[in-house]
């Protein structure tokens, strides 16, 4: 949750969620390797499958065109999976029944930093103690401490939906805290999500039973509706957006090295600026305000660009699967009596969907938060 902040004063955290994926390596191998515990679903065999797909398609792309250094490619294969691979690694923890056994203490913690985040949120609006930008009529966006407004989203989000998993009868007033605390970061994102949990939760209460895919298509149109100002402004209306030339030049690269795009690090992803990729300049988009050799700031606003354009359409298609099959476990979990765990899954990937269409969140290091609720 605080790994944001702890960063700013020891660089080593700022590889935190890398060196626990790394981590989970072995102990995932030793789990794989030991036939008596291993029991896999179908699902999850699937989704497996999809990854390796991936990787092989992502490694043979780097060996075919040479765009990347295989060790940077490399790089970019553990940002990519550290989603995953915590993924599998809380769930087989989860077998063990460590965090059923541990939901006081979890519960207790999670709400003492609810009240942290809202007493520093409260004392900055009155004292301004951490800089922030003003949007809206020149109202201030609220980071409190951490670098920027969607981190403290993310970690709200978390938040929210471990209480709700944990606690199916958590006090309204965290509730309103943390939606309140997601109002106001002003991201449209939040707000979008805010529209989301609205719904789905009473839809749930309401009908006593599991939301249908095409009711969760529905809520999208009207979350697109509802931010349609911004999908225009960054994807439609600005020439000189980064998101826009991501998007758009992300097809064009599927289109020329079909079916299996230009490989891991080499475009849309942190490292392929890192050791920056000859891609950008072969599609003339290196001089694109925060896509540059000397400023990429702007390089992870959204994923599937990144995906799209290694991997190609079989990439994205793979990927898709992986997506959709966790989306179908949830589905399946549903029952009356675990309705608000089901609940508490539903939301943390409808964010994750959410976010995604603006910022890398399956590659950020809060990926590794948010898919515990997923996992578990």
């Amino acid at each position: 949750i605080f790994q944001n902040v702890f960063q700013k004063y020891i660089r080593l955290f700022q590889y935190f969620d890398e060196i626990l994926a790394i981590l989970f390596i072995p102990y995932l191998i030793m789990f794989l390797l030991n036939r008596k515990s291993l029991k896999i679903s179908k699902y999850d065999f699937i989704i497996l499958l999809s990854l390796f797909g991936i990787f092989v398609i992502g490694i043979y792309s780097n060996l075919k065109y040479k765009y990347q250094n295989i060790s940077i490619a490399f790089a970019d294969v553990l940002l990519l999976f550290k989603f995953f691979l915590t993924y599998f690694m809380f769930s087989i923890i989860n077998r063990k029944h460590l965090f059923e056994e541990n939901k006081a203490i979890i519960l207790k913690n999670l709400k003492i930093i609810v009240m942290i985040l809202f007493v520093f949120t409260l004392v900055n609006y009155v004292f301004r103690i951490y800089p922030a930008e003003k949007r809206y009529l020149g109202i201030m966006v609220n980071k409190i401490f951490y670098d920027h407004p969607t981190n403290l989203v993310a970690v709200c989000v978390f938040l929210l939906t471990s209480l709700i998993y944990f606690d199916s009868k958590v006090k309204t007033k965290y509730t309103f805290i943390l939606i309140f605390l997601i109002f106001t970061t002003l991201r449209m994102k939040a707000i979008g999500f805010i529209i989301v949990f609205c719904a789905i939760t009473l839809y749930i209460n309401k009908k006593n039973k599991k939301i249908k895919f095409s009711k969760i298509l529905i809520l999208a149109i009207i979350c697109v509706i509802a931010v349609y100002n911004q999908i225009e402004y960054y994807f439609i209306g600005a020439d000189d957006s980064a998101r826009k030339a991501l998007l758009t030049t992300s097809f064009k690269i599927a289109n020329n090295y079909k079916p299996f795009g230009t490989g891991f690090a080499t475009f849309a992803s942190y490292y392929s600026t890192k050791s920056y990729s000859p891609v950008y300049s072969l599609y003339s988009i290196q001089n694109v305000y925060g896509l540059s050799k000397g400023n990429s700031s702007f390089v992870s606003d959204n994923f599937w660009p990144m995906i799209l354009g290694q991997f190609g359409y079989i990439g994205l298609i793979l990927y898709g699967i992986c997506i959709g099959l966790i989306f179908k476990k949830i589905q399946n979990s549903y029952t009356v009596n675990s309705k608000y765990q089901y609940l508490a899954k539903m939301l943390t990937l409808i964010y994750l969907l959410i976010s995604s269409t603006s910022e890398a969140i399956f590659a950020h290091q809060l990926a590794i938060l948010l898919v515990i609720i997923l996992a578990i």
